[in-house]
């Protein structure tokens, strides 16, 4: 298409032959009419579209298994410590808090489906409700135990983690999204693990060094988040 030259990841389209966009709807409608010409005017941010660049190109080795309807994006937790004595004190509660709404996410088909994002937290901007975390570092996850230990392991070691993302782009893949949240926090997984699948998650688990279960967060643990 000859768009493609013109048109770069994370341009925000504004108008086509003078029809303003508000949103995909709108772009797709004039763009269909729009023949045999369409001149589009579009806002360029550079830092943005490399910033948005980085987060959807996802590397070969991270393998994931992608569905139709869906989106992926490789996001990145970063737990900074400062000298000062408050941030001393508050950043611990943060990764705590990483951990608390972890205990609450759901496993839905065999899949750890992001049923909580507090505010305040490490997760809030790059998780909303209905993501399915799908690695953490490289190591799949279909267990939220595991993908919790490997997180907070992660951060405070390296004081970064890196994860992919499963976010739904289509009707049926909301709809899925949708079941999925209405399911019992507490209650199995709609798919039962094998008992061997099981007794080796929890030697994984184990065998993770200095793992030890923080402090429940004094912040908040309301549903703050929306999946529309």
């Amino acid at each position: 298409m000859a768009s493609e030259k013109m048109i770069e990841i994370g341009d925000q389209v504004k108008e086509v032959n003078g029809v303003k966009c508000k949103d995909c709807n709108d772009f797709f409608r004039a763009l269909r009419f729009a023949a045999p010409c369409a001149r589009i005017i579009v806002n360029r941010d550079d830092k943005k579209a490399e910033e948005l660049e980085a987060r959807v190109h996802i590397p070969a080795d991270r393998a994931v298994q992608r569905r139709e309807g869906y989106v992926y994006e490789l996001a990145t937790l970063v737990w900074v410590k400062t000298v000062q004595r408050s941030d001393w004190e508050s950043s611990p509660s943060r990764l705590a808090a990483v951990s608390d709404s972890l205990n609450s996410w759901i496993i839905f088909q065999n899949r750890v489906l992001v049923s909580r994002v507090d505010p305040g937290t490490l997760a809030e901007k790059c998780l909303v409700l209905g993501d399915v975390l799908c690695d953490v570092d490289g190591v799949p996850v279909t267990d939220k135990d595991v993908a919790k230990d490997l997180l907070v392991k992660n951060l405070r070691e390296k004081g970064t983690v890196t994860f992919v993302v499963e976010r739904p782009d289509s009707y049926d893949a909301v709809q899925w999204a949708r079941k999925g949240l209405a399911t019992n926090v507490q209650g199995p997984p709609s798919v039962r693990m094998p008992d061997d699948v099981k007794i080796i998650a929890a030697r994984y688990r184990q065998a993770l060094p200095g793992l030890k279960d923080p402090s429940k967060s004094a912040m908040s643990t309301g549903r703050s988040a929306r999946f529309d």
